[in-house]
Parts: C-alpha cells; sequence; structure tokens
C-alpha cells in the first residue's frame, strides 16, 4: 500500500508542479484553535535567548518516565531544549521542571492536541530552530547503520546534532527499519547500489517528526475535519504538502531506529489512504494560495 501511495503523491507532483504549488497554510483549518477548550499551567518566566528544539508531547496526565530521563528532554543540563507537554485525561501535578510546561486539554484527538501543541508553541517569545512532536511511547536505538562515532552520543543527541549540521524541512527517524525497504527499493527502480544515512522520504510515520522553524508554517495546522472517521487522514495532509511545498527536502535519517512501544485504539477508518489524495490535493491544499514555486531551505 505504500508504494502505491508513493506512486500516486509522486503523478499528482507532477502533473501540478509547474502551475499550483502551495506556499501557506496558516490560515487553514484555524478553527482548530477557536474549538479547544483549555487550561494551562502558569508558564514559569524563561530567558529569551533563542534553544535549537522543543519537543511537543501528547500523554494522557504526566511526562512519562522514559522521556523525562536524562537521555531524553527531562534534564536542561542534558537537552537543549524546552518541551510543552498536553495532557488528555488528567491535570499533571507532578513537580515540573523549568523547561518543561504542560498543557491540559480534556479529552482532545491526537490532531487537536498537536494543532494545540503548535499554536502554544509559535506564540512563546522564545524560538526554536526546530518543533519536534512525538507519541509519548516512542523510542530510539541505534541500529547496524550506526557508526561509532554516532554512538558516542544518545540516540536522541545524535539526531538532534543531524538535525542540525543537514537541516532538513522535516526531519524524520528510521521507523521500524522502514530504510532497509527504502534503499532496496532504490536499488531496484535507480541501480544505486551505494547505502546512504540520510534518505529523502515522501511517506513518513508522525511518531516522531521534526519541522524546521522555516518550513512549519506552511504545514501545520493540521486538518481537523476527518477525526471522527481516522486520525491517519491528518498526517496524510501533511505527506501532501511536504512533498508539494518542499520536495526532496523531507529527510530520513537511518542510523537512528524510530518506534512505538504501545499500540492504543483510535479511529483508523475504512479507506486507503492512497484513495483520498486526489481529493486533498485537488479540494483542499490547491484551494489554497500558491505559487509557481518549490522553497529551498537556506
Amino acid at each position: 500500500m505504500r508504494l502505491k501511495l508513493l506512486i500516486v503523491i509522486n503523478f499528482f507532483f507532477v502533473v501540478y508542479f509547474f502551475t499550483k504549488i502551495v506556499t501557506s497554510r496558516n490560515a487553514h483549518f484555524r478553527e482548530g484553535k477557536s474549538n479547544a477548550t483549555i487550561t494551562t499551567t502558569a508558564e514559569k518566566s524563561t530567558s529569551i535567548i533563542s534553544k535549537p528544539f522543543i519537543y511537543l508531547v501528547q500523554t494522557e496526565q504526566c511526562l512519562p518516565q522514559h522521556l523525562a530521563s536524562s537521555t531524553w528532554i527531562g534534564e536542561s543540563k542534558t537537552c537543549n531544549c524546552d518541551a510543552i507537554v498536553l495532557s488528555y485525561k488528567e491535570e499533571c501535578q507532578d513537580e515540573k521542571p523549568a523547561h518543561i510546561s504542560y498543557v491540559f486539554a480534556k479529552e482532545s484527538t491526537w490532531t487537536t492536541g498537536r494543532n494545540l501543541l503548535y499554536f502554544v508553541a509559535i506564540e512563546r517569545i522564545r524560538h526554536y530552530h526546530y518543533y519536534i512532536f512525538l507519541d509519548d511511547d516512542v523510542d530510539l536505538e541505534f541500529n547496524s547503520f550506526s557508526s561509532q562515532q554516532i554512538k558516542r552520543l544518545t540516540p536522541l543527541r545524535a539526531f538532534e546534532q543531524w538535525l542540525l549540521e543537514d537541516e532538513p524541512a522535516v526531519g524524520v527517524g528510521n521507523c521500524n527499519g522502514s530504510a532497509e525497504t527504502l534503499l532496496t527499493r532504490r536499488g531496484w527502480i535507480c541501480g544505486v547500489k551505494e547505502s546512504s544515512v540520510v534518505l529523502p522520504v515522501v511517506w513518513f510515520d508522525a511518531l516522531f517528526n521534526a519541522f524546521h522553524h522555516k518550513a512549519i508554517k506552511h504545514i501545520l495546522p493540521f486538518p481537523i475535519q476527518y477525526d471522527k472517521e481516522s486520525w491517519w487522514i491528518s498526517q496524510l495532509h501533511v505527506i501532501c504538502s511536504v512533498e508539494l511545498i518542499f520536495r526532496g527536502q523531507a529527510l530520513k535519517y537511518v542510523p537512528i531506529t524510530v518506534y512505538n512501544t504501545q499500540d492504543r485504539p483510535y479511529p483508523r477508518g475504512t479507506r486507503m489512504n492512497s484513495e483520498r489524495i486526489p481529493t486533498i490535493i485537488d479540494t483542499e491544499l490547491l484551494t489554497i494560495t500558491y505559487s509557481n514555486q518549490v522553497y529551498v531551505l537556506s
């Protein structure tokens, strides 16, 4: 199914590339912000000195223990970052480090929760180089593509370092070993047999996505109108937007494997994602302001 999705996406991109390219989604689906009912904890005063990363996480109550560790985002001494955590069942009453703030949005969906995190983050005085969305059950590990030099760092710190070096529009990890399939397919189609630690991608899972600060305003917020049917469709919009606007600039960092440790129930729908792509491109993305160019980050 993913191969079919990739083929369909590229077909529609070729058709519309020279005449219709999306340049902004800032005003699109803004109702996602106004419809949310929230309460927030008071943020501690912070310096406006920029940090490279802000992590945006949704969880039932408090940040899970593994994410609150020093190897992840729990300690400012090891993570040059801030974090916003959205609790969607109960408010977190734990003591919170100064670099982590909480938002409470009871029974929000995956889509409305990520939109709320996005709006709260971009309204801050402090600016960040990358806005990193992750599921609360995500974990990272090294794999057979990881060099000994990379392994001197923890997996998350290695991924952060790569983001700052290559600066992709969207950076993702090697989700469940998918890079091996891409490398094999590249060998069949393009005749390229060499291995690579970075690959351009069209399809990418939403579990762990890093958005460059110059790119995110052209991609988000997520559309919310499909939530009752399927929580996957909002990410399909992101995939199509990234391919249309930043073609070739969504990159997979192969040496870091990303995976979920849980499988929660949520609406997934019955229609194949690939069947929705023509509608998404024709009636939604291409009705927004566009111009004849692809954005290149510099």
